[in-house]
């Protein structure tokens, strides 16, 4: 049930991240665009590596909003593009993984442009998928690398665009996408793939693109931030144990936001994760077990952080280092996160994002805070 109310909260934070798109005064999509992506899996264990038979391919169609230069943060990233899509893609071994569908939202900027020619751009996209084959115990225990049928989908895309015309342009470039649901259930080491990719993108209509005339970007009057932070996700325990533990983080942080895109802050977090209590599972043998004192679901530390802000959103990244850590099995004292944050008129926030060590996921985390 738990898990199923973090399905949920997910999706509440992927529909949200529509809100850029969904606010343009006039129609809203004036392109659409097509492509196809041969790659391979990024082998990153050796036993995914060892039950990976076939390369992979993928076909994904693209509804684009291009936009126009007309506010200050499409004048900052050189006037992206926004969207919507849909994802389907091999696995790389159909019988164990499966196959994946996914929707997406993404963004897509220019890195370098010459006006109706060529451009060289970078695309992230961030969403949902469904892979058709997760572990089950009785079923398919070979497949060590997806637990659950929903996943996140994360991709990141450099690309170049050739015009044809005005309308019409053919993209060439190469893709990671990433696999996991974020330690929800057991198992998740995820699926890595690298992947070339060929497409075709049509405007549905001549862009009429904002003069930077009399727009330029006003220097940043607010520098000074501060905000805290409330959140929750759970994760399970084992594979073959039936322990979903809650997890919870408060953070407390202090930003100077040094241009109208960026910002940098440290901070420090207080984290409960009562993993340590013994499971209700007698079968539960992977692990040796023992009774803590509540005082060692507690862990604190510090971090300094860098986002990226793109209109009310902002893409977050952290490293830390734990002051305060008595969790036995934590031996390596730093860990990092990545989210993103959505922020209200009033001082509010919504906080979505991934806790991770070593490269491997910890938990996903959902929350609301304020900043002043």
């Amino acid at each position: 049930m738990v898990r199923h109310f973090a399905y949920i909260f997910f999706i509440a934070g992927f529909l949200l991240s529509a809100k850029n798109i969904l606010g343009q005064d006039d129609s809203l999509f004036n392109g659409m665009e097509l492509n196809y992506s041969p790659g391979y899996i990024m082998p990153h264990n050796s036993s995914i590596n060892f039950i990976t038979k076939d390369n992979t391919s993928s076909f994904n169609i693209e509804l684009i909003r291009q936009t126009t230069g007309e506010k200050l943060w499409q004048r900052i990233y050189n006037k992206p593009r926004l969207g919507f899509g849909f994802y389907h893609g091999s696995m790389g071994n159909n019988k164990i993984f499966g196959k994946s569908y996914s929707i997406y939202s993404f963004f897509d900027a220019p890195i370098f442009e010459i006006q109706d020619k060529f451009s060289l751009n970078y695309k992230l996209s961030y969403g949902i998928s469904y892979i058709t084959k997760p572990f089950d115990i009785k079923d398919n225990y070979k497949n060590i690398a997806i637990g659950s049928h929903l996943n996140i989908h994360f991709n990141l895309k450099l690309n170049s665009a050739i015009a044809i015309n005005k309308r019409n342009k053919l993209i060439a470039g190469v893709a990671f996408t990433h696999f996991s649901n974020g330690k929800f259930k057991s198992p998740n080491k995820g699926l890595n793939i690298v992947s070339g990719n060929i497409g075709f993108r049509r405007l549905f209509n001549s862009i009429e693109y904002q003069e930077n005339t009399n727009k330029e970007i006003p220097p940043v009057k607010n520098k000074n931030l501060f905000s805290a932070v409330w959140s929750h996700g759970c994760r399970e325990y084992a594979i073959y144990s039936n322990r979903v533990d809650y997890v919870s983080t408060l953070n407390f942080n202090y930003e100077r936001k040094y241009r109208q895109w960026a910002k940098y802050g440290f901070g420090i977090d207080i984290f409960f994760n009562n993993k340590i209590k013994k499971s209700t599972n007698t079968n539960d043998v992977i692990l040796p077990i023992r009774e803590e004192a509540p005082s060692t679901y507690y862990r604190t530390g510090l971090h300094i952080s860098h986002d990226f802000i793109v209109g009310d959103f902002s893409l977050l990244v952290q490293v830390g280092h734990y002051i305060h850590n008595k969790v036995f099995e934590d031996n390596f004292m730093f860990y990092n996160k990545v989210g993103l944050r959505y922020y209200f008129n009033n001082g509010l926030l919504f906080n979505l994002s991934l806790k991770a060590k070593l490269g491997n996921a910890e938990f996903t985390e959902f929350g609301i805070g304020y900043i002043w």
